[in-house]
C-alpha cells in the first residue's frame, strides 16, 4: 500500500490524503493512525492528512447519506485520495469519489 499511495500522491495536483471515517472506536483509531502514518512516510511533501467522522448520531457506520456527504467535503478540500476507515459508511464515500462526474461523482 504506501508504494502504490506514495506514488499516487507524488504525481496528484494537490497531494491531498483525506481519512471517512466511522465513529473513534479503537481499531478505527488505529486504522486512521496508520493511514496518516503511511501518507507521512510515503509523501512527504504532502498535506497532512484532512479526517471527517461519521459519528454515532450522523448514522455511524452505516449511513448512505453521511458518507456522501463527507465525501464531498473531502473533496471539497481538494483531497487526492480517500481512505475509507468507516465501514459501509467509508466505502459509500469512496464509491461516491470514484464515480463519474454527473453520476454521483463530484
Amino acid at each position: 500500500m504506501l508504494g502504490g499511495l506514495g506514488m499516487r500522491l507524488a504525481f496528484s495536483p494537490n497531494k491531498k490524503a483525506g481519512i471517512l471515517s466511522g465513529p473513534r472506536i479503537p481499531p478505527v483509531v488505529e486504522f486512521t493512525t496508520g493511514f496518516s502514518n503511511a501518507v507521512a512516510e510515503a509523501c512527504p511533501e504532502c498535506a497532512p492528512t484532512a479526517m471527517v467522522v461519521c459519528n454515532w448520531a450522523d448514522g455511524g457506520f452505516g449511513s448512505v447519506p453521511c458518507g456522501t456527504a463527507k465525501a464531498k467535503e473531502l473533496l471539497g478540500m481538494g483531497v487526492d485520495v480517500i481512505f475509507g476507515a468507516g465501514g459501509f459508511t467509508g466505502s459509500v464515500g469512496i464509491q461516491y469519489a470514484a464515480a463519474p462526474k454527473g453520476k454521483g461523482g463530484a
